[in-house]
């Protein structure tokens, strides 16, 4: 039999993959804020893909806007910073943390992002300072 499309393995499903009574607490929680801010809180400095923040959210909006900062929300992610493969690598990696993949998130808590020594912070690229109120 031929087949259209070669066979190749499927991505693993990091939502079902994650601990069962972390994904209970997170599945549980009412709003899609509560249950993304859940997710990083528990999860923390653990690389996410973007399909599972998307999975959590279970929404057909823009989940990724929870993930994402606010200065007119306050803190909506319990004290965590997310950091994105894109903008947040020279950070994460700073912080000495893997090198996060394109569509990758990850949790830190900002009290040790705060804590991250003045000769790290120097040579973070200027955009990552003044994001991080480094400047």
């Amino acid at each position: 039999m031929d087949f259209l499309v070669p066979s190749s393995p499927l991505p693993v499903n990091f939502v079902e993959k994650m601990d069962h009574a972390v994904r209970i607490a997170v599945m549980g929680e009412p709003t899609i804020q509560t249950r993304i801010t859940k997710l990083f809180t528990l999860l923390p400095r653990t690389p996410m893909p973007r399909n599972a923040v998307a999975t959590v959210a279970r929404t057909t909006g823009d989940p990724l806007r929870r993930v994402r900062a606010d200065k007119g929300r306050g803190d909506p992610l319990g004290g965590m910073k997310i950091f994105s493969a894109k903008y947040g690598n020279p950070i994460v990696e700073a912080l000495g943390y893997p090198r996060l993949a394109p569509d990758e998130f990850m949790s830190i808590p900002e009290a040790e992002v705060d804590a991250l020594p003045q000769s790290h912070r120097r040579r973070l690229p200027e955009s990552a300072r003044k994001r991080l109120g480094f400047d």
